[in-house]
């Protein structure tokens, strides 16, 4: 994303968005389901409005070249979490 933000600026902007946990696979299991909402910090499972909207910001945001957006819930910074 950066280097084609760095190549193509500043004709055209790049950007990209990063769904985590949004939908499983058929056949989850609720307990499944259960277990990869708790591998998120936000502790719940995404829906594809959250990364339409993410989607929608960088369509709108004029400024913005270059970036991830992770729509993950926190998912991406769970392994580093300390447990209370």
């Amino acid at each position: 994303v950066k280097l084609l933000a760095k190549a193509l600026a500043p004709r055209v902007r790049v950007n990209a968005v990063m769904p985590g946990p949004v939908l499983e696979p058929p056949g989850t299991t609720p307990r499944a389901r259960e277990d990869i909402a708790r591998r998120t910090l936000l502790q719940r499972l995404g829906d594809p409005a959250d990364v339409a909207r993410a989607v929608a910001f960088l369509l709108e945001s004029r400024f913005t070249t270059g970036s991830v957006v992770e729509v993950t819930g926190g998912a991406h910074l769970w392994r580093g979490r300390l447990d209370p």
